[in-house]
């Protein structure tokens, strides 16, 4: 019981929207961005469990790493005593134009009371899983909305991970 209590105390829940924005291929800061939103429902996010996996939205195909899919958005986790390393979501086809920006959008359901200094890493490159800019975000309770911006918008691809040792 004194276990439960300590995991349930660890567990935050968060939902995860991504929404991605980018240049149309060879198109200026002046055009207007095309947008891509990634949930659970549009990927194919096993349904009541963590799992890996593939799926393609717009055109362009995904891949992840133990992401949970428990009603509300992606769940992410880090279980390292348990042979599970951190949740991880990236592209491995290129984006037509670059990113301009990515939206996360945490539990439009529940409230967000917790703050997570630097829970999740994100890169932008010009190849799956590159590493030419990596951000760190850290929520604050009550905000639900994030807004990154890539140091450039000519990335065509960006790699997300948690980076918590605990589940949200």
């Amino acid at each position: 019981m004194k276990n439960m209590k300590r995991l349930v105390s660890l567990l935050l829940v968060l939902c995860l929207a991504l929404a991605l924005s980018m240049l149309p291929m060879g198109a200026s800061a002046a055009t207007t961005e095309k947008s891509v939103k990634l949930t659970v429902d549009s990927l194919g996010v096993k349904a009541q469990a963590y799992a890996d996996g593939t799926g393609t939205v717009s055109d362009v195909d995904f891949e992840w790493f133990h992401m949970g899919n428990y009603g509300d958005g992606f769940q992410m986790r880090d279980k390292p005593n348990e042979g599970k390393g951190p949740s991880k979501l990236w592209n491995t086809s290129a984006f037509a134009g670059g990113i301009t920006k990515i939206v996360l959008t945490y539990s439009a359901n529940k409230d967000v009371s917790h703050s997570n200094p630097n829970c999740m890493i994100l890169t932008f490159g010009d190849e799956a899983q590159g590493a030419d800019y990596s951000t760190k975000l850290s929520t604050t309770a009550g905000t639900k909305t994030y807004t990154i911006t890539p140091d450039v918008a000519t990335h065509t691809y960006f790699y997300l991970e948690w980076d918590l040792g605990y589940s949200s």
